[in-house]
């Protein structure tokens, strides 16, 4: 293995990440605004790209650097868990009856997207020869393997935001039983996993979003104490990430029955998450670019499978490893973008239509 022009993706990422990013002064302070809304678009837009080079590192062979990233997709998913159980926490907290039209500003604003690209997918197989009746394409969503590429991450989110949902009319304002709540879920989640024998990427990063709600929950005592021992927390955490990390089998992806791996990783996911937001402490990213790819960040990832499946058929074959990573970024970015604009012209043609509606019948 030697390095190659794909090599060149992973530096241009970081390159664009700390571009116009500043180190909080005096070096004492701390960023208090660490998961603000901006904040948090720069590191969807980082973390989605990461995530979408993951997954064709899995079909590539070319890069010394970038065939590695191969082994760290459960990773960027953990900050996507942790911002979501982050978000739904915080928006819990801080607002009266989160819980009214909680299904249709979630899970629905999810599910839409998701059958429209699905239908893509289908169409793409279609053009390839395959073709899926509409039971194929439950079957194989039941069984793990949606005919939409790499979507696991949206159906297991969707079933997280409905329980979520559900504990909320339970609960109500009661968060730290709602937080065990989940909890428990995930623990079903996790054997449900299990017993369904899916790839350890279904479930090697959730417990995330439950750190992700306690984070939220517990943040005003828990910062106190990490800004206090600032040094030796980040010391302690990575050290602890590294161990974890790489004393695990990296191989655990085809052994989905070892527990003792699979708790490495779990763990490696929490501590990772905690890195990230420990220095979002310290430095603000500030990077447009960056944000404006977070705020595309579900159609990325919902879209990207496209490409890298569709570069690489029985219409277009693109051999070379380094042309077919950046035509697949490239393309996802320009597909996401203009999904996402159909999505926000659509929903905002519905609010109309909606509003139309009222004004006649009053």
């Amino acid at each position: 293995m030697q390095l190659a022009l794909i090599d060149i993706l992973p530096f241009l990422l970081l390159i664009l990440l700390f571009y116009n990013a500043k180190a909080v002064k005096p070096i004492s302070d701390f960023n208090n605004d660490y998961l603000s809304i901006e904040s948090g678009k720069c590191m969807r837009g980082f973390f989605a790209l990461l995530v979408l080079m993951h997954h064709i590192s899995q079909v590539t062979t070319d890069g010394l650097l970038f065939s590695n990233l191969n082994y760290i997709g459960f990773l960027p998913v953990s900050i996507f868990f942790f911002l979501s159980g982050y978000g739904l926490q915080k928006s819990h907290m801080n607002t009266e009856d989160y819980k009214n039209g909680f299904l249709i500003k979630r899970v629905i604003k999810i599910l839409i997207p998701y059958v429209i690209v699905t239908f893509l997918f289908w169409i793409l197989y279609l053009a390839n020869g395959f073709f899926f009746s509409v039971k194929d394409v439950f079957v194989f969503a039941i069984k793990g393997d949606p005919i939409a590429t790499h979507s696991w991450f949206i159906i297991s989110i969707m079933a997280f935001y409905f329980i979520f949902w559900l504990l909320m009319l339970l609960f109500n304002k009661h968060h730290g039983r709602m937080i065990v709540g989940v909890f428990i879920w995930n623990v079903v989640y996790v054997l449900f996993c299990f017993g369904m024998i899916y790839g350890v990427w279904w479930y090697d990063a959730s417990i995330v979003f439950v750190f992700g709600m306690l984070w939220a929950y517990k943040e005003k005592s828990i910062l106190p104490f990490v800004k206090k021992y600032y040094k030796i927390v980040l010391f302690l955490v990575i050290e602890m990430f590294l161990i974890c990390f790489f004393v695990r089998d990296k191989s655990i992806a085809l052994d989905p029955l070892n527990y003792k791996d699979i708790i490495l990783t779990m763990i490696s996911a929490i501590l990772f998450s905690v890195i990230v937001l420990l220095i979002n402490l310290k430095i603000k990213f500030n990077n447009k670019t960056l944000a404006k790819i977070g705020e595309i960040s579900l159609e990325l990832y919902l879209v990207h499978g496209l490409f890298i499946l569709g570069l690489r058929s029985n219409i277009i074959y693109i051999k070379n490893d380094s042309a077919y990573a950046f035509l697949c970024i490239i393309g996802s970015l320009i597909l996401g973008k203009i999904f996402h604009k159909f999505l926000s012209f659509s929903s905002k043609a519905k609010k109309n239509e909606w509003k139309s509606v009222r004004i006649i019948g009053f």
